[in-house]
C-alpha cells in the first residue's frame, strides 16, 4: 500500500564526512524533495550529512519503514578498497546491506541510482551484491564498468542502465550566493591563474611516501616556475598528513598560497568553480572541478578513478600514484600552459562535457520514473 507522507530514504557511502559523497548524496536529496515535495530520510547518516542535507529527522530502520521507496544513491560503496578488502567486506554486511533486507521484508520497493560498482574479490561481498542488484526495481551505474562488474556477477544486463557520475550535472547557477561570496572574498586579492593543489597523501608513508614526494616535489618546482600562479592549497580532510603536506609546499613555495580547509560542500564547490586547474587525489574534487570549467589532473589512491578520465577522454591525466615516475607530475602540469594544448583541451571538453551532463542529469529522471511507480 502506498503511504501519504511522501518520505523516501536514501542510501549511501555516508559513515564518514567525505565531501564527494555528502555532495552527491545531497544533488540527489534535492532531486527527490522536487519531485515528491516531500522529505528525504537518511536512515544511517552521521548529524553532519542530515544538517547539511536538511533531511528527515528520521533515523534507522524506522526511517526505512515510514519511507515510500528506497534508493541506494550515488557513490563507490558497492567496490571494494584496494586495501584491508577483506575487512571492508564483512563491514559491508553492516553498512550496505541492512538497509536491502529489511525493505525488502517490508515490502518497500527499492532502486540503485547513481553508484560505481566493483571490483569484489570478497565472495561474500560479491554474493549480497549480487542479491541486492537482483531484487532492486531499478539499476543505474555511473560508468560502463560498473555494468560489467555487475554482469560479471551474473546479473542480466538488461536490467542495467548506464548513465555518469550525478556530480557532472553541476553548474555555477547550483551553487548557494553565500557560499559563492565567501570564496570570492577569499580569493580576492589574488589575480592571474589559479591552481588547486590537493595533496591528501602521507610523505612518511612506507607504501605512498616516496611517490608523494615526487608528487609534492615536482608541483613546488613547477610552481615557482610559474610565478604569475596563484597556488591554492586544499585540505579536505583536517588530518596531520594533509596539514603536514601543506605546510611543506607552503614554506618551499617563493610566494603567498591561498590555503583552503574544507568545511561546508557548497563553499567547496564554489572554490573548485574558480579553478583553473585542479590536482587532486580524490575522484569527486576532479570531477567537479571538471564539471565547472578546470582542467582535472588525477593521482589517486584507488585505480578505478580512471574511469572517469576515460569518459571525458584524459586518460593521460590520471596516474595512479603508485605508477608516478619522475618528470610524470610536471610534465603534466606543464602541458596546462601550452597554448596549443589548452586549445585542443577545451575544444575536447566541449564537445564531450554536454553529452555528461546529460548523461549525470539521466540519474534524476531514472529517480523521478522509479518514484512515479
Amino acid at each position: 500500500m502506498k503511504k501519504t507522507n511522501r518520505l523516501v530514504s536514501l542510501h549511501g557511502a555516508y559513515h564518514p564526512n567525505n565531501y564527494g559523497d555528502v555532495l552527491i548524496l545531497a544533488i540527489q536529496a534535492n532531486w527527490i524533495k522536487e519531485i515528491t515535495g516531500g522529505s528525504v530520510v537518511l536512515p544511517f547518516a552521521t548529524d553532519i550529512y542530515r544538517k547539511i542535507i536538511n533531511s528527515s529527522p528520521l533515523l534507522g530502520l524506522k526511517g526505512i519503514k515510514q519511507s515510500e521507496k528506497l534508493i541506494y544513491g550515488a557513490g563507490g560503496y558497492l567496490g571494494e578498497p584496494i586495501e584491508s578488502k577483506w575487512k571492508w567486506g564483512f563491514s559491508f554486511f553492516k553498512k550496505h546491506v541492512l538497509a536491502a533486507e529489511y525493505a525488502k521484508r517490508n515490502n518497500i520497493e527499492y532502486a540503485i541510482i547513481g553508484p560505481g560498482v566493483g571490483p569484489l574479490t570478497n565472495i561474500f561481498t560479491r554474493y549480497e551484491v549480487k542479491r541486492i542488484s537482483n531484487n532492486s526495481k531499478m539499476i543505474v551505474v555511473r560508468d560502463d564498468e560498473s555494468k560489467e562488474y555487475l554482469v560479471k556477477y551474473g546479473i542480466s544486463p538488461d536490467k542495467i542502465n548506464v548513465t555518469a557520475d550525478v556530480a557532472l550535472s553541476l553548474t555555477n547557477e547550483d551553487i548557494p550566493r553565500n557560499a559563492v561570496e565567501m570564496i570570492e572574498n577569499l580569493l580576492k586579492d589574488y589575480e592571474g591563474l589559479k591552481y588547486g593543489i590537493h595533496v591528501g597523501v602521507d610523505i612518511d608513508s612506507p607504501i605512498y611516501g616516496g611517490k608523494a614526494q615526487i608528487l609534492i616535489d615536482e608541483c613546488i618546482t613547477f610552481l615557482n616556475n610559474n610565478l604569475d600562479i596563484t597556488p591554492v592549497l586544499i585540505i579536505d580532510n583536517n588530518n596531520n598528513q594533509q596539514n603536514k603536506a601543506v605546510d611543506y609546499i607552503e614554506n618551499k613555495i617563493n610566494r603567498k598560497c591561498v590555503i583552503y580547509k574544507h568545511n561546508d560542500i557548497w563553499e567547496t564547490t564554489s572554490l573548485l568553480s574558480k579553478l583553473d586547474v585542479v590536482l587532486t587525489n580524490k575522484l569527486h574534487v576532479g570531477i567537479v572541478g571538471y564539471a565547472l570549467g578546470a582542467i582535472s589532473i588525477g593521482f589517486p589512491f584507488h585505480p578505478k578513478t580512471k574511469r572517469f578520465y576515460k569518459q571525458i577522454e584524459q586518460e593521460d591525466l590520471c596516474i595512479p600514484i603508485l605508477n608516478i615516475k619522475t618528470n610524470d607530475v610536471f610534465s603534466i602540469l606543464n602541458k596546462t600552459i601550452d597554448n596549443k594544448w589548452l586549445r585542443e583541451f577545451y575544444m575536447r571538453r566541449g564537445l564531450i562535457h554536454p553529452v555528461l551532463m546529460e548523461k549525470a542529469l539521466l540519474n534524476k529522471r531514472y529517480i523521478e520514473k522509479f518514484l512515479k511507480y
